[in-house]
């Protein structure tokens, strides 16, 4: 285990929890699916942006779930991202900061009154575009044995 997920597990915000392939395998038809809905035009602009971060964070709870770990906190969606970093690498570290713009837009619309953009949406798809094409090579990587059901984005 990395550095700051062994921090993670001894602060007791995860703790581990074996996940069987088909949990994983499930996890990311559902991140798939999300994303599907967020590059949907039919939807507003704020549903799209909600169901591309929910893409994004169900694509990085599928990367701590792999190494058979699971947050604990109340803030489960901030120790998922924050371990999902440590588990994908550089790279990954990069797009999540993408994602965290939407996070941002994503809790502005729903906990405020502001509106969103078709550029928010758009912005909001291409993070969670690039998030879940890092995801699947490295799901493919920690579980070879469903890398043929860890497809990337269309």
């Amino acid at each position: 285990m990395t550095d700051p997920l062994e921090k993670l597990v001894s602060g007791g915000m995860l703790v581990s929890e074996v996940a069987t392939d088909e949990e994983i395998a499930g996890v990311w038809t559902n991140a798939l699916g999300a994303y599907g809905d967020a590059r949907t035009h039919g939807l507003s602009d704020a549903g799209r942006v909600v169901r591309a971060y929910d893409a994004g964070r169900l694509a990085a709870y599928a990367l701590v779930r792999a190494r058979d770990l699971k947050a604990r906190a109340q803030n489960h969606h901030e120790v998922t991202l924050t371990a999902a970093v440590a588990i994908g690498g550089a790279q990954f570290e990069r797009a999540m900061r993408e994602l965290s713009q939407t996070r941002r837009v994503r809790n502005t619309l729903e906990y405020g009154w502001e509106q969103a953009s078709a550029r928010d949406a758009e912005q909001a798809c291409a993070a969670a575009g690039q998030l879940l094409s890092l995801a699947a090579s490295v799901l493919r990587a920690q579980r070879p044995a469903i890398a043929s059901r860890i497809t990337a984005p269309q």
